[in-house]
């Protein structure tokens, strides 16, 4: 009988079975150790025939696999086929995430079989990765372990959900050209390239803050119409399942440079053939369908409405961004808009979006996100000239670096990696150790662009931070969850002057910047099942991105270990996690893991 006809069959006929008896019995003493001392709880899983078979359906599939936890002893030829298995593997795990959908994960509730039947399928599944892992690290495979943790229960695509979400890209980040006006050019009193055919008709977002894709499709609706006569509508639900690869969130807020660089690479869809839903989906391009591209950026001279106007006349439709989280715009109507502190004659309410907050408002437009592309700015590092760099650095000892932090099941990766740089340069500057707040950055940094438990960035972090300090840890403590801003002037201790950022990609810069200034904050690739388990060693995964970079950590030193190099990484995971809450990654491997790539730390 094959795997497909007895899977329907299971799948048909054995659904009754009680899932939990097909899990691995050996396993199941150090199950429940690690859910008592992790304190696991489950509430149920609504869709109990599907968690039924998909169960039965991976333990059918996996009594098919010989399994590399075994106590006889086997040769290494034997150890090597198991390597060669992944197929199969993939399958069990897309399954496991499929059934992501139909579970509410929780650690209280009440106990409840199905959901803990499902959670000890993901369980041993990462068991059994996990002795893979180990087995080929002892074949000199791998150079570090894995082990079982805080995060056994979780399939990678949870994994990444829960915790990993860092924002890495911003628009100073990215490459693109300035406008300049032409010289002794009379620009016209008026212009309006409306009835010039330059611009598709009123378009609505819907409770969605996709504004940054309507912006972005509207100003290169009216380059193309001029480039080839056709007035095209182009698809922001492209823009918005298509380009989260280089940053953005679709209806959680997006950066404008960022799509338009990601339809110079990939082009961009029409409408007509990628129609908006106003919520987020999965990227479902078709070359066929491509109907539009560009060959770059070119940014207006900030602040310069002279140049704006200069734009406007002899380009066409400019995209901007706008400070919008006022009621007068919400509930805008008519004329010219002017707003007073205590005059509002120039402008009329209208009863578009009367039933809503300002909050509310403010959170569907999502405009934060592209005032922080827009408004950040920063230095670059220069290492200093003929400066001989230690073999080894490490400011732990030396007083710069806070305990480890655990930021529980809240993407808050960012705030951590934000106030652990800037901790380092507080005492560098000041003598004293003073452990920061995350949760002040999480509710009160929102008008910059981040998001809470919901994702961030460092950058945007101290820009805040540069205009209101940050108040202590113990005067405003972590909750890791959102909440509303609420604090004390007088709590403020730490502010910065400004952001300094490392070359893009360069390992070497970055190991000047760890040995002269301290530690960093950095970006990484984090979305892999061996980052998620590991527990000692170097780690270097071959399939990490250099540019889709999800997690935000502190590099605190680097060293060497039987000749190879790592960079001592602290993670905001709890001390449980990896090496006392540490792990080793590894340095100068071309960028592993793209450690280089985003990395910053504040001027003090």
């Amino acid at each position: 009988m094959s795997i497909m006809t007895l899977s329907l069959f299971v799948g048909c006929a054995l659904v009754a079975i009680v899932s939990s008896s097909m899990s691995d019995p050996t396993l199941d003493e150090a199950w429940f150790s690690w859910k008592s001392f992790h304190r696991k709880q489950y509430n149920k899983w609504r869709n109990r025939v599907v968690a039924d078979y998909l169960l039965v359906l991976h333990n059918t599939r996996f009594s098919l696999v010989v399994s590399v936890v075994r106590k006889d002893v086997r040769s290494r030829n034997e150890a090597e086929q198991d390597v060669k298995r992944p197929a199969e593997e993939d399958k069990n795990l897309k399954l496991l995430d499929w059934g992501l959908g139909n579970e509410q994960i929780s650690n209280g509730g009440a106990e409840a079989g199905n959901a803990a039947s499902y959670r000890r399928m993901v369980w041993d599944e990462n068991m059994k990765y996990i002795a893979k892992h180990n087995l080929e690290h002892s074949m000199g495979k791998h150079t570090f372990t894995v082990g079982m943790n805080q995060f056994g229960d979780l399939t990678t695509k949870e994994f990444a959900q829960f915790l990993n979400k860092f924002n890495k890209k911003e628009a100073g980040n990215l490459t693109y050209k300035v406008f300049t006006a032409q010289k002794n050019i009379e620009l016209p009193l008026a212009v309006d390239w409306r009835p010039k055919g330059y611009v598709t008709r009123v378009k609505d977002q819907g409770q969605c803050g996709s504004c940054w894709a309507f912006s972005t499709t509207g100003v290169l609706e009216g380059q193309v119409f001029n480039k080839t006569g056709k007035l095209i509508s182009l698809s922001e639900q492209y823009l918005m399942d298509c380009t989260q690869v280089v940053g953005n969130r679709g209806c959680n807020g997006g950066y404008k440079v960022q799509a338009l660089l990601f339809i110079k690479e990939n082009g961009i869809n029409s409408e007509q053939s990628y129609p908006y839903t106003a919520k987020n989906g999965d990227c479902k391009s078709n070359k066929n369908y491509i109907v539009a591209s560009c060959k770059g950026v070119r940014m207006i001279p900030k602040n310069s409405e002279t140049d704006l106007a200069a734009a406007v006349a002899t380009v066409g439709p400019i995209s901007v961004s706008i400070d919008a989280e006022h009621r007068s715009f919400m509930l805008y109507k008519s004329e010219t808009g002017r707003t007073l502190e205590a005059r509002e004659e120039s402008k009329k309410n209208g009863l578009g979006r009367e039933h809503e907050t300002t909050e509310e408002f403010r959170r569907i437009l999502a405009v934060s996100s592209a005032k922080k592309a827009q408004n950040s700015t920063y230095k670059v590092f220069k290492s200093r000239d003929n400066i001989e760099l230690p073999i080894t650095i490490d400011w732990r000892p030396k007083g710069y670096v806070t305990a480890v932090k655990d930021q529980g099941q809240c993407g808050s990766c960012w705030a951590f990696s934000t106030t652990g740089v800037l901790e380092g340069q507080v005492f560098n500057k000041t003598g004293k150790l003073i452990s920061l707040s995350e949760q002040y950055l999480m509710d009160c940094s929102r008008p910059v662009g981040n998001a809470g438990c919901n994702g961030g960035s460092v950058l945007g972090g101290f820009l805040f931070i540069k205009e209101k300090g940050i108040t202590s840890e113990q005067s405003y403590p972590y909750t890791a969850k959102d909440g509303n801003c609420s604090f004390n002037q007088n709590d403020i201790v730490a502010t910065c002057k400004g952001v300094k950022r490392i070359p893009t990609g360069s390992e070497a810069h970055l190991a000047a910047a760890v040995a002269t200034v301290g530690p960093i904050s950095a970006g990484i690739d984090a979305e892999h099942r061996s980052f998620m388990l590991y527990k000692s060693g170097i780690f270097f995964e071959p399939h990490c991105s250099t540019v889709k970079l999800d997690h935000g950590i502190l590099v605190v030193g680097y060293g060497t270990e039987n000749g190879k190099a790592f960079w001592i990484v602290k993670n905001s995971w709890g001390a449980s996690w990896g090496n006392e809450g540490y792990v080793h990654m590894s340095k100068d491997m071309d960028n592993n893991c793209g450690i280089a790539s985003n990395a910053v730390y504040p001027e003090v």
